[in-house]
């Protein structure tokens, strides 16, 4: 079995070389990226290399489902596009790509990706890759049946606090009420609720419009 570190740096070259065969955009904060459209021709792919992007879409009530975020440099598209060629499969789904954050993205065309994909360490990368969306999509799935709101909030701060340049951690200011609650599919009132306990507990605090994480460990504790 390979280290992880010979898994991390294979990763690392092997993006590299789709980032040179890709066009690079920078993406402001809140532009769409991509919509896939159920039954419609998939063109394009799409790879971050810097940047937070999410996979949502709207249902017929209008309401935003957020399925998850992609913050790791990586491919964005390739689970539609490969069900697509593998199983026929259409979910009936149109989803969006959106930034988050400004983002660097790579695109690159379909022919493209699928001629790499014969090579046998891409081919791996994107096994792994798609095992990982997998993951990621259960982990939700089995949390939101099993664990309170309050629990599955917790640990949406927890996996989605990163470090700033003091060591402090903090939640992006586009992590609104209402952006945690359509990933969390609960009122962004009752996310207003559990925040503000955590604030009576001393656990955050908001500085302007970002919130900061005062004692992680008691946070990890609670989830």
């Amino acid at each position: 079995m390979l280290s992880s570190e010979v898994i991390r740096i294979s990763k690392e070259k092997i993006l590299q070389e789709f980032y040179a065969l890709g066009t690079r955009f920078e993406v402001p904060k809140n532009a769409l990226i991509n919509t896939t459209v159920c039954q419609e021709k998939i063109t394009h792919v799409y790879l971050l290399e810097s940047g937070i992007v999410s996979l949502s879409s709207i249902t017929p009530q209008g309401q935003t489902i957020i399925y998850q975020y992609f913050s790791q440099p990586g491919f964005l598209n390739i689970v539609p596009l490969l069900t697509r060629f593998y199983l026929g499969y259409e979910n009936d789904m149109t989803v969006d790509l959106t930034a988050k954050t400004a983002c660097v993205i790579y695109r690159l065309t379909v022919e493209t990706f699928m001629a790499k994909l014969a090579e046998p360490l891409v081919k791996d990368l994107i096994i792994q890759t798609v095992l990982a969306d997998y993951v990621t999509v259960m982990e939700k799935i089995r949390d939101s049946g099993e664990d309170s709101t309050k629990v599955n909030l917790y640990r949406f701060i927890t996996q989605h606090a990163s470090q700033d340049e003091t060591g402090a951690y903090i939640l992006d200011d586009f992590f609104t009420y209402t952006e945690i609650g359509n990933y969390l599919q609960v009122h962004e009132v009752t996310i207003a609720r559990l925040m503000s306990e955590l604030k009576r507990e001393n656990i955050i605090e908001k500085q302007g419009k970002t919130l900061c994480i005062i004692d992680m460990n008691a946070l990890e504790r609670l989830k």
